[in-house]
């Protein structure tokens, strides 16, 4: 694959960087979330893989989501600046950082999915929570959802090489307009219409049935508001996913992403990949106690 992508042939009408002001300001916040971003995203999979306390079922989506934001922050990132200084290599390091970049798009909207059908299984099945969302089904799930992620995007990229050589652009929805429509728009709207189907049945719910609901699990006050602030957690995440990615969604659709417009709404998509983190440590006593711990024990 490699010798058919270094090919002398290759039209290469990239814009050469530039460091003016608009450039500076983008890159020095894409350096800071990248910090940012693996800091928080490692954190919280060595927290849920490190205390017993955290390994439950729900957590399991979280680690899932952390890896979607290390896989965007550090190898989409990484390939992101190297091809601006490269010459014969840029067509293979411009389809490495699609393939990467959109792994991590859609396994991000997955994740959210998988965290909403927990929600929604916990609040419309909850004396049946613990048989139908065991760790062995989770599992299978979510390793599903990365082999479909990684297949789709894989295979799709792959077919947008010569669309690449041919037109000489880097990026996909430049290059392949169609491939760049069917690896991503297909499961981002398909996965949100449930999303918001499931939240808006857990609502109606959570509203009418909150009492009977806690009568029936036979738990304490205390442990039944500890399952709702876990419930108001995930719906956190899912909320902040989307009010900082539909903006750039709509720009990308209906606008111009090389716009200043196209600048701030990328800049405010950047902020899902490290907020995270920042959600489970306000919301979240048990995250904020290994977050404590971590730190302590690896930075003293």
């Amino acid at each position: 694959m490699t010798d058919s992508l270094i090919n002398t042939t290759v039209v290469d009408i990239r814009t050469p960087f530039t460091w003016d002001w608009m450039n500076t300001i983008y890159m020095v916040f894409k350096l800071i979330w990248i910090v940012l971003s693996i800091f928080g995203n490692t954190l919280t999979v060595i927290a849920i893989a490190k205390f017993e306390y955290l390994q439950t079922v729900s957590n399991s989506h979280l680690v899932s989501l952390a890896v979607a934001d290390l896989i965007h922050a550090v190898m989409h990132s990484c390939f992101s600046f190297i091809i601006y200084f490269v010459d014969s290599l840029w067509l293979y390091f411009c389809v490495m950082k699609d393939i990467f970049g959109y792994i991590s798009y859609d396994g991000n909207i997955l994740s959210i999915f998988l965290i909403s059908l927990d929600r929604f299984v916990f609040i419309h099945r909850p004396l049946r929570y613990s048989t139908l969302m065991t760790k062995r089904r989770v599992l299978v799930l979510l390793s599903l959802i990365w082999v479909y992620t990684c297949s789709l995007t894989v295979a799709l990229n792959v077919l947008s090489v010569a669309d690449k050589r041919e037109t000489g652009y880097c990026d996909l929805v430049d290059s392949s307009p169609l491939l760049a429509f069917w690896v991503f728009q297909p499961t981002f709207w398909v996965s949100s219409c449930c999303i918001v189907l499931m939240y808006s049945s857990i609502a109606f719910m959570a509203y009418k049935q909150r009492k009977r609901v806690a009568h029936e699990m036979n738990v304490s006050g205390e442990s039944s508001s500890g399952d709702h602030k876990i419930s108001r957690m995930m719906t956190s995440v899912v909320g902040v996913y989307f009010i900082l990615n539909i903006p750039v969604l709509l720009v990308m659709s209906f606008g111009d992403s090389y716009s200043i417009w196209g600048y701030i709404t990328t800049i405010i998509f950047r902020i899902n990949t490290w907020v995270n983190p920042l959600i489970y440590c306000i919301q979240n006593k048990m995250f904020r106690k290994a977050y404590k711990t971590l730190m302590h024990i690896y930075i003293g």
